[in-house]
């Protein structure tokens, strides 16, 4: 450049970093330049400029002090890209703060710039006033925009502060997430504060006005934490890597297993509740894709016959079996699993007995992986999952709390919960089922992450992941039983009778629905006699006997069924004592009230007429009766005590039975007879 007849030159710095200091005012350049300084010297050498030389000394000075390495790395970039100035280290003036927005609509609508003398003073500024009431939306836009409209909203202090409301409001009642504080703000807040604008939104011509990075942003700078605030506020830890699938070769390859209490009691309905049970749920998730294979919610104590029907449902109908409890799901919403190759299990006993390993390694050909001690990380996935999973129910599942007991907070919390609880597990299913739903169908973190998904077009949610990598990356395989081999494979163990050409089970009558089964009847003696059956708890309107050749299936008849209703067998056992109890407590309270009632008092005399009546006035007897009887059931007046307004009533002295008075009449005639025959 200097052969060519290029000059060097000088830049010189912007006019807020050269500018004079007054006298005796401090550099904030010093601060800047005691912290680079010792490294500045170093880099004179060339050597030190290489890469992992200078992080490496960076890294260095920034622990030396205590401070972040970033803040090292912008101080020597500033310094060199300053030409080495001193003056570089300075901070640049903060540009001013844009105007309030009910400013902007002042300046806007009140038509100041028309005001006499305004234009004359400053035109200039009023211009100027007015490009900045008038202006956009700031930032850049959001790709929604191009299918929804564009985004004309501009946030005012009015909105931060209900923004801010919400936040506080929530995290000072229970566990809060910003984002569940985000999703309630617009629902409730933003549409009593914008309701034409929310109505636009809910029509789809309008994207969702505030973003979530709006969203905490504005919370993050506005809101004060309280005792009660820090305490329930959750965010994402500052430690959480992130990363990605683990050893996962695709969807079906590696699935999950676990079981949790779900922080939910089951107790009976009415003003005398009881505590009925603690529900265990068994959760089976895809480790690649995140998609929900299977969920099971048992009474029982964690084992494996409770976690054989987790199993069972994730490879067999939805639609069957959920149907029995009233849940309105299908496999089309909820797709059937595919057989996994490993089947990811901790060292629960449950999950690692000797049945379970014959099931599920001998006849399904699926690897039942146990993870070694001390790993907690080896099921990351599921925990994850199942932390998300209490969360959701401590705010959508009556009844539910997220934190464990053991503050005096948490327990409050759990006391209060336990009083709104839920009464049925069908009740529990529906909820659940709509969590599965949602979740299998919600964009994932870890998915958008994935390059194959971005190149194929697929939605980066767990069930359509799920669907497209079990067909295009690992070629899951479809189960080769089918929902009855399935059964007959997970199915439970449990004794029955036979006996009067019936076969019975918990006092529920089964008749045959196959040929096996009536010659299975017809060949056991006609007293009634135990037996083992095999029988699925969440669909127990069918059991089977086990034998070498066809297995006898029967079938619940259609009076038992209606009876059991929308119970599974579990919730009906354990409803059963419970239920008993009540009964006895009734049956108590009714024997105290008739042993402690006042003794009756004594019946008093009434003197019967004894002489037989004629057909035709026991004829009139039974008609005056009859009359009186219905007038008093109908509230009516009896018409003999009906009289004419010129009638007198009787007092009570002159009243006489009508029984006395036809005895004195019959008395009468007889003396009359007696008298005329003596005079005879």
């Amino acid at each position: 450049m200097e052969n060519d007849g290029g000059v060097w030159g000088r830049l010189s710095l912007p006019y807020e970093l050269a500018k004079p200091l007054d006298e005796n005012t401090p550099d904030a350049a010093d601060a800047g330049w005691r912290i680079i300084e010792p490294l500045v010297n170093l880099f004179k050498r060339e050597s030190n400029l290489a890469r992992d030389r200078y992080s490496h000394l960076a890294t260095q000075r920034a622990l030396e002090l205590g401070i972040a390495l970033k803040t090292v790395k912008r101080l020597l970039s500033r310094y060199y890209y300053f030409g080495q100035e001193h003056a570089g280290l300075r901070m640049l003036t903060p540009g001013r703060r844009p105007m309030e927005l009910s400013e902007r609509r002042t300046l806007g609508t009140s038509g100041a710039a028309d005001q006499p003398g305004d234009q004359d003073d400053d035109s200039d500024m009023v211009a100027h006033e007015r490009q900045v009431a008038t202006r956009e939306r700031p930032g850049p836009r959001a790709s929604v925009e191009a299918k929804f409209g564009k985004n004309t909203f501009i946030v005012s202090p009015e909105d931060i502060q209900d923004m801010v409301a919400r936040l506080a409001s929530m995290a000072t009642k229970k566990r809060t997430f910003v984002i569940d504080a985000y999703s309630e703000y617009l629902k409730v807040d933003f549409k009593r504060r914008h309701p034409a604008l929310f109505k636009e939104v809910a029509e789809g011509r309008h994207p969702i006005p505030v973003s979530k990075w709006q969203y905490r942003r504005y919370v993050n700078e506005h809101l004060v934490l309280t005792k009660d605030i820090a305490r329930n506020l959750r965010t994402r830890s500052a430690k959480a890597t992130g990363e990605g699938s683990l050893d996962s070769a695709g969807p079906g390859d590696i699935y999950e297993i676990d079981a949790t209490g779900g922080r939910i009691v089951l107790v009976t309905s009415g003003e005398s509740r009881r505590v009925i049970a603690t529900p265990t749920i068994y959760v089976i998730l895809d480790r690649w894709s995140r998609f929900i294979v299977s969920i099971y919610v048992s009474l029982k104590a964690p084992s494996w016959d409770e976690a054989r029907y987790a199993v069972l449902i994730a490879f067999t109908s939805r639609e069957k079996r959920f149907s029995t409890l009233g849940v309105d799901i299908t496999n089309k919403r909820w797709p059937i699993g595919r057989v996994c190759s490993v089947l990811r299990r901790d060292r629960g006993s449950e999950l690692t007995s000797e049945s379970m390993d014959k099931a599920v390694s001998g006849d399904m050909r699926i690897d039942p992986s146990t993870l070694p001690s001390i790993t907690p990380n080896g099921k990351a996935i599921i925990e994850r999952f199942m932390r998300t999973l209490k969360g959701w129910m401590a705010r959508n599942v009556k009844g539910s709390y997220a934190e464990r007991p053991m503050d005096l907070h948490a327990k409050r919390a759990a006391k209060q919960a336990k009083q709104i609880t839920i009464h049925s597990l069908a009740e529990l299913y529906r909820a659940l089922i709509d969590f599965v739903e949602k979740y299998n169908n919600t964009p994932h973190s870890h998915l958008k992450k994935l390059g194959v998904l971005k190149q194929a077009g697929i939605a980066p949610t767990p069930q359509a992941a799920y669907i497209w990598g079990s067909e295009n990356i690992t070629g899951a395989r479809v189960s080769s039983y089918s929902d009855g081999d399935m059964q007959k494979l997970m199915l439970g163990v449990d004794q029955a009778s036979t006996g009067g050409g019936e076969l019975r089970y918990k006092s529920r009558r089964y008749v045959p629905a196959n040929p096996a089964a009536r010659a299975f009847l017809a060949s056991r003696p006609a007293a009634r006699r135990a037996l083992q059956v095999r029988v699925d708890k969440t669909f127990p309107h069918e059991l089977y006997v086990e034998r070498r050749t066809e297995w006898p299936r029967f079938t619940m008849v259609s009076a038992d069924k209606r009876a059991l209703g929308y119970l599974s067998l579990d919730e009906y056992d354990a409803l059963t004592p419970v239920a008993n109890a009540e009964t006895r407590d009734l049956e108590h309270e009714q024997l105290r009230a008739e042993v402690t009632a006042a003794p009756a008092a004594r019946r008093s005399t009434v003197e019967v007429d004894r002489s037989v009546p004629s057909q035709r006035q026991l004829a009139d007897d039974r008609q005056a009766e009859t009359t009186a009887l219905k007038a008093t059931l109908t509230g009516k007046e009896h018409p003999q005590a009906r009289s004419s307004p010129t009638e007198k009533k009787p007092t009570a002295k002159s009243s006489i039975p009508e029984w006395k008075r036809r005895e004195e009449e019959k008395r009468a005639s007889a003396l009359a007879k007696l008298q005329e025959s003596r005079r005879e």
